[in-house]
C-alpha cells in the first residue's frame, strides 16, 4: 500500500533525513582510534541480517571471534564488518583496509578467506598485523570502496537511510566506485553513516542524499568540495580521537 504524504513526512522526521537529530552534534573524533577493517562478504541481503549479525554464525562470525582473539598482537583495534558481496565476489570473500601498520594502504579482496581454518589463520597472523598477502589467493582494489551502514534489524535509522544512500552513490559514481550496504558501525544516532576508502578510510555522518554530489565531486578532486563535507566528517582510520578533532577547523 502506497504511504500518504503524511506519513512519509512523519517517517522521514523520525528516522529519516528529517530528523531533528541531524546535524545537532558536531562529529569529528566520534571514531575511537583503531588500525585496520576488516569487511567479510556474505550474499544474504542487508535487509535480512539479525541485529547480531555475528550470532548467526558461519564463515562471519569465526572470523570475527579469530580476530578478537588474535587482537593482543597487533598495534590497535581492528573492526570487523559485514557487506553485502558484489555479483563478482562470494560468501566468505573479505576485503582488508589496511591502516598505518602497512606502508600500502590500498584494499585487498581475499577471494574465500574466511571460508577454511586455514584462511582465516592466514588473515589474523600475517595478513593484518604484517601485510603479507603470500599465502591467500588475493587482488588489490584501485576503485574507491564505500561502505553504508543499512543495518535495518540493528537501528531503523541505519535501514531508512542506509539503503537510499546506496542507490544514490551507485547512480551518482557509476563504475568508478563499489558501493556496498554494511552492517552496524557504531553510532546509530549520526545515520547516515557512509565510509569511504581511498588511499585513508575516512568516516562520514550525517549524510543525505543531496550530500552525494560533494562526495563525488571530493572522490574526483575538485578540492571545493571539502568545505561541504568538513561538518559530515567523523573521523579516519589511524587517527586518535585528538588527532582527528585537530583537523577540522574549531
Amino acid at each position: 500500500m502506497a504511504q500518504c504524504g503524511g506519513e512519509v513526512a512523519d517517517i522521514e522526521e523520525s528516522i529519516g533525513f528529517a530528523r531533528a537529530e541531524m546535524l545537532s552534534k558536531p562529529l569529528a573524533g566520534t571514531i575511537s582510534e583503531y588500525v585496520g577493517h576488516v569487511f567479510v562478504c556474505v550474499k544474504k541481503p542487508a535487509s535480512e541480517w539479525a541485529s547480531d549479525v555475528f550470532s548467526e554464525g558461519g564463515c562471519t562470525a569465526q572470523l570475527a571471534k579469530a580476530v578478537k582473539g588474535a587482537s593482543a598482537g597487533y598495534p590497535g583495534d581492528v573492526k570487523v564488518t559485514v557487506v553485502e558481496a558484489e555479483p563478482s565476489e562470494a560468501e566468505g570473500d573479505v576485503i582488508f583496509c589496511p591502516g598505518p601498520m602497512s606502508s600500502d594502504q590500498t584494499p585487498v579482496l581475499f577471494r574465500g578467506a574466511a571460508l577454511s581454518d586455514a584462511g582465516i589463520k592466514a588473515l589474523t597472523e600475517l595478513v593484518i598485523p604484517r601485510s603479507d598477502y603470500s599465502m591467500l589467493n588475493h587482488e588489490k582494489l584501485s576503485t574507491v570502496q564505500i561502505f553504508v551502514c543499512s543495518h535495518s534489524q540493528r537501528d531503523k535509522r541505519c535501514g531508512h537511510c542506509g539503503p537510499q544512500l546506496v542507490e544514490k552513490l551507485r547512480s551518482e559514481l557509476g563504475d568508478s566506485a563499489q558501493v556496498r550496504p554494511c552492517s552496524h558501525v557504531g553510532g546509530h544516532i549520526y545515520a547516515g553513516n557512509v565510509l569511504v576508502m581511498t588511499s585513508t578510510l575516512d568516516w562520514y555522518g550525517y549524510v543525505r542524499p543531496l550530500d552525494v554530489t560533494a562526495i563525488s565531486s571530493k572522490l574526483k578532486g575538485q578540492s571545493d568540495a571539502e568545505a561541504g563535507l568538513v561538518k559530515l566528517w567523523r573521523g579516519r582510520m589511524g587517527l586518535s580521537v585528538d588527532e582527528q578533532k585537530a583537523m577540522v577547523p574549531a
